[in-house]
């Protein structure tokens, strides 16, 4: 099963380009890093220095304050250029999920799994009862034989209730009123087993 086949196209080239994005910051902010340092060793330099030396080193730091004043403009637009990427894909993400949703709803619509599954249970059933009636109905002239006998029932007033087709069907104990309910259904659909149907016994 895979659901987000458009879905995961668009991401991968999103990731491409803001991944691309990712490397230049990182550069940059490395760049930066490296000029804050070259600037300490500038300022600590100046102490003890003589002053034409401090001329050149304030010089060289005015330097490096640039550079560092550029380099953080470029920090900034590549987060303007990340913010203008998140505006250019999120559309392109709305149309692939709902491509992605649409064929969600024809391929993985599960009306068609209770449907079968429902009759395939409901043919079981019928089947088991439909054995039973047929072994009962074989068997019931020789039981109503005696048991409708008249003197039988004068010695016996309860044996013409005793057998009974309906104590001959299949046994079902009815613990709510279906055998899967809406809820139940709704549950499933979120990944979970209800903790109202617990699992059989014989079930692995």
């Amino acid at each position: 099963m895979k659901l987000f086949n458009e879905t995961e196209k668009v991401i991968a080239e999103y990731k491409e380009r803001v991944n691309k994005l990712d490397l230049q910051e990182q550069e940059l902010h490395a760049e930066l890093n490296a000029l804050q340092e070259e600037h300490t060793a500038l300022i600590l330099d100046q102490e003890g220095a003589n002053l034409s030396e401090r001329i050149y080193l304030k010089s060289q730091a005015k330097e490096v304050v640039g550079k560092s004043e550029i380099v953080n403009g470029m920090i900034e637009e590549l987060g303007e250029e990340k913010a203008a990427l998140r505006m250019e894909f999120t559309p392109l993400y709305k149309t692939a999920l709902n491509e992605d949703i649409e064929a969600k709803v024809g391929k993985y619509n599960i009306n068609s799994i209770v449907d079968k599954y429902r009759y395939e249970m409901i043919s079981e059933i019928a089947s088991m009862g439909k054995q039973m009636a047929d072994q009962y109905h074989a068997i019931a002239p020789d039981i109503h034989e005696l048991f409708e006998d008249e003197k039988v029932i004068e010695a016996f007033p309860q044996v013409r209730y005793s057998f009974n087709q309906d104590h001959w069907k299949p046994t079902y104990q009815e613990a709510s009123k279906t055998v899967l309910n809406r809820n139940q259904v709704f549950e499933a659909l979120g990944g979970y087993i209800p903790a109202s149907i617990p699992k059989p016994k014989d079930v692995k």
